[in-house]
């Protein structure tokens, strides 16, 4: 580097010059017999740099991609760096430093939330590649837009209007409840409009709804399992803990207000209805099938109308399936792989009761397997 060589706009060499701030700044800062040595061209060159730099930061006209490795340096290392050896009426503060970090860590992050919501939701949207493309050319041409430029009120168009509302979505990225309550309120075809409006019914309906719902939860005893069941929807019992802390804001939040495990029960049950539903209509209808006495007042029927409650709270269900569970004890999968294929054979069935065996239930056991059988026996 020839002395006196100096290129205002040279970021390459401003970079060079801060890996060895240290040295630098021990150079600039000695004292003692110094004359010659702050004389020394390459120590004025250096100097000039540092002044270069310094109004460059005060004017705003730093290039952001100078400014991201910059405020890579802890602040006592830029402080001493900046003011070493020159005078400067204005000093480089570490406020200042702050300020520059916040802004280029804000870019980062503004880039990432407005990704996240136009790959997730606004990827079916007639202008996403338009939003998408615009985006990804502000990212790639970030190290040569100035920091005034960057802070500028039309630096961010035609994003500015959806920024707000990706970072209050991106916080529920992975949470299938949010998912849930986007394909219970909102309609494909407005999800397939353009990316503004998408941008817009999140902000009015989804999120205010979302907040709300989870709000509910606080006193989620008094939450119908219909409901809750809408809402929970796809969610595993490996799930439902993540879940809660999002809905919380945070884990800790959650381990506040979680001082027992029953909700997370309740929920882990909701997943269990459907299936457990599903087996009760097909024992329900072998029982009829095979007219087993006071079948109308078994456990079959009034667990089923339990599970089919559309009133009951969230805070009843580890009781219903705790009772549940005592009479499905006896019975493993082969015994529920009889009974739905009974269900499957329905016409079968009559025909053998109706016509070959009559409608005594003894004929066909004690002639399939040749063992005596008290019919009021069968009796759930």
């Amino acid at each position: 580097m020839k002395s006196g060589e100096i290129n205002v706009n040279n970021d390459e060499r401003q970079l060079s010059l801060l890996k060895i701030s240290r040295f630098l700044s021990f150079l600039l800062n000695a004292t003692g017999v110094v004359n010659e040595l702050q004389e020394h061209p390459q120590m004025k060159y250096v100097r000039t740099q540092i002044t270069q730099l310094d109004n460059s930061i005060k004017n705003r006209s730093i290039k952001m991609g100078l400014l991201e490795t910059l405020t890579e340096f802890m602040n006592d290392e830029l402080i001493s760096y900046f003011n070493s050896g020159v005078g400067f009426d204005d000093e480089i503060t570490g406020e200042m430093l702050d300020f520059l970090r916040e802004k280029s860590h804000e870019h980062s992050e503004i880039a990432k939330h407005l990704f996240s919501f136009y790959y997730k939701w606004c990827d079916k949207t007639v202008d996403f590649r338009a939003y998408l493309e615009d985006l990804t050319e502000k990212m790639e041409s970030l190290k040569d837009v100035s920091l005034d430029d960057f802070t500028s009120q039309d630096y961010w168009l035609p994003h500015d209007t959806i920024i707000e509302i990706s970072q209050k979505v991106y916080q529920y990225r992975d949470s299938q409840t949010f998912e849930n309550m986007v394909k219970n309120n909102v309609k494909d075809e407005d999800m397939q409009s353009n990316v503004l409006n998408v941008a817009i019914i999140f902000r009015e309906i989804v999120i205010e709804q979302y907040k709300k719902t989870c709000d509910s939860y606080k006193n989620w005893q008094n939450i119908n399992c219909s409901e809750a069941r809408i809402f929970w929807k796809d969610i595993s019992k490996e799930q439902v803990v993540h879940e809660l802390e999002i809905m919380a804001g945070d884990a800790s939040l959650y381990r506040r207000r979680q001082k027992q495990d029953d909700l997370v029960f309740s929920i882990e049950y909701l997943a269990l209805i459907p299936p457990y539903t599903t087996r009760l209509k097909y024992l329900k209808q072998v029982l009829t099938q095979f007219d087993v006495r006071d079948a109308d007042k078994s456990w079959v029927v009034e667990m089923l109308k339990n599970l089919e409650n559309e009133d009951m709270k969230l805070d009843m269900l580890p009781d219903s399936f705790q009772k549940l569970n005592k009479h499905l004890n006896e019975l493993n999968g082969y015994t529920w792989s009889v009974v739905k294929e009974f269900n499957f054979a329905n016409e079968f069935i009559k025909y053998l009761l109706q016509n070959l065996i009559g409608r005594d239930l003894t004929n066909l056991i004690n002639g399939k397997y040749l063992i005596p059988f008290d019919p009021d026996k069968l009796k759930l």
